[in-house]
């Protein structure tokens, strides 16, 4: 036949071209979705996620401060519903991620952490229902988040409280902060702003402690069995630091004091002193010790920034060898968070001992009623041994009576502790109150607030004792959970 050769041909080429149809056909039924879905570009991948539900974030006493709700184009709309808690909620844009709560929880909050079933499979993929988080239930306290909000007004700070001995954060504060709500539109500007909105300076901000060091200092003594109620002369000496000179934070009655006495009145000379009778290695390695603990704490707040590795104004530039008159004065190498030094309180009032910080005290998955507890897994983190710690409660409550605010009206029966401290950087004088309150039941709550530069100690006192009053207030009106 004349067109035999044609026609195999013809047919040979069929075939070829059908077992490549087939061949593909395979590659996409079996391995090809997942290459396709796995694309950060994949339409479907961003539909999908623009259509999640995230879970609601409720406060302890369940007043709601963040939903998500559907839209008629399919983008759902996540609110924020309380100016106060910004900062410590952090923000969801599907443009530009997620910060502080709403990362931490992340999982939860989106529902990847929901286990994979039928139902889910005929929601999710057949009927392409928009997948639905878990709802959380934050230990923070509202009241207590508005009322330190209210009373930092304009100023560059810090504020932490952990409720005692359960180690729930009742309040987490860092101004200035931004909207969440308008965070697609604001976003270029805020991230090239001076005052670094999205840096959360309890977490994240590493600060010289400078005078907060008295506390180490008077437990590294303690523990060494020296005398604090020996008088020492020249008390209120100045010492000085190339061009920096410290002295007294509180003007004392006399210049021979006791390193108790030295301690709330905020003088340096006398702290000098004990640091060198107990050496140079003993400071060193109990100042070491808390610094491993300052990792332990901060390993559990997994946040995010859009300026990673950008600081605040309060960290220090400093040498890399340590000098140990800066180091005891709280002016060298080492730096620290507020949130370690709120532990650190909580352990002087739990026998010296802290649990882990944490911020969750329920979830409820979708679609139902019942709450389940969260539970925290973690070893308690030691600090002081148990008579250390009642010696630094004591040293604190006789501070805070000597304080331009001890008179502050408090409830019967309630003891309040603090101690106020000063750091110096470039940009000025970073003040510290770090402190407690205790509740005549065995509740109790520590403190820790910082403000940058241009803040006066009245401004401080004014902070210190709306935050208290609103501490004490909430945490008797609070059951314990």
């Amino acid at each position: 036949m004349p067109f035999a050769k044609e026609i195999q041909t013809t047919v040979i080429g069929l075939l070829a071209a059908f077992f490549l149809v087939a061949l593909a056909a395979g590659y996409w039924a079996v391995t090809g979705p997942d290459t396709i879905l796995g694309r950060e570009d994949n339409p479907r991948l961003v539909e999908a996620e623009s259509s999640i539900l995230r879970g609601r974030l409720y406060d302890r006493d369940m007043g709601l401060l963040a939903r998500s709700l559907a839209t008629e184009s399919g983008v759902a709309e996540r609110t924020y519903t309380e100016p106060a808690m910004n900062s410590v909620l952090g923000y969801y844009s599907l443009r530009y991620g997620v910060g502080g709560l709403e990362a931490t929880y992340d999982a939860l909050l989106s529902g990847t952490t929901l286990p994979a079933n039928w139902n889910s499979f005929v929601r999710e993929s057949l009927l392409h229902e928009a997948r639905i988080g878990y709802d959380v239930q934050l230990t923070l306290d509202l009241n207590i988040q508005q009322d330190i909000v209210a009373a930092m007004s304009d100023h560059t700070g810090a504020a932490v409280v952990i409720s005692v001995p359960s180690g729930e954060v009742l309040s987490l504060v860092s101004l200035p902060t931004y909207d969440p709500n308008t965070l697609d539109t604001d976003w270029e500007t805020l991230v090239e702003a001076e005052d670094n909105p999205f840096f959360n300076r309890v977490l994240q901000g590493q600060y010289q402690p400078g005078s907060t060091m008295q506390t180490l200092l008077l437990a590294a003594a303690s523990l060494a069995n020296v005398n604090l109620e020996r008088q020492i002369s020249d008390a209120t000496q100045i010492i000085t630091i190339d061009d920096l000179e410290l002295s007294c934070l509180f003007t004392p009655p006399r210049d021979t004091l006791s390193l108790s006495e030295s301690y709330g009145y905020v003088c340096p000379a006398p702290f000098v002193s004990v640091a060198e009778q107990l050496g140079e290695d003993t400071v060193y390695g109990y100042l070491d010790r808390i610094s491993d603990r300052q990792t332990t704490l901060l390993q559990a707040f997994a946040t995010t920034t859009p300026t990673e590795g950008s600081t605040p104004t309060a960290t220090p530039e400093t040498s890399e060898e340590p000098n140990l008159l800066e180091e005891v004065m709280g002016q060298g190498n080492r730096t620290v968070s507020p949130l370690t030094l709120s532990s650190m309180v909580a352990a002087l009032l739990s026998n010296g001992s802290t649990r882990q910080p944490h911020t969750v005290l329920a979830t409820r998955a979708p679609q139902t009623e019942d709450w389940q507890a969260y539970v925290v897994q973690s070893n308690p983190i030691p600090f002081f041994t148990e008579d250390t710690a009642i010696v630094l409660y004591n040293a604190m409550r006789t501070a805070f009576s000597r304080s331009p605010i001890a008179d502050m009206e408090r409830p019967e029966g309630v003891e309040i502790g603090g101690h106020y401290a000063i750091s110096h950087t470039g940009d000025g004088q970073v003040l510290w109150f770090v402190g407690f309150v205790q509740m005549p039941s065995t509740r109790s709550a520590s403190i820790v607030i910082v403000l940058e530069p241009e803040a006066s100690i009245d401004d401080l006192n004014s902070i210190i004792e709306q935050t208290i009053t609103s501490t004490i207030t909430n945490l008797a009106d609070s059951n314990p959970s």
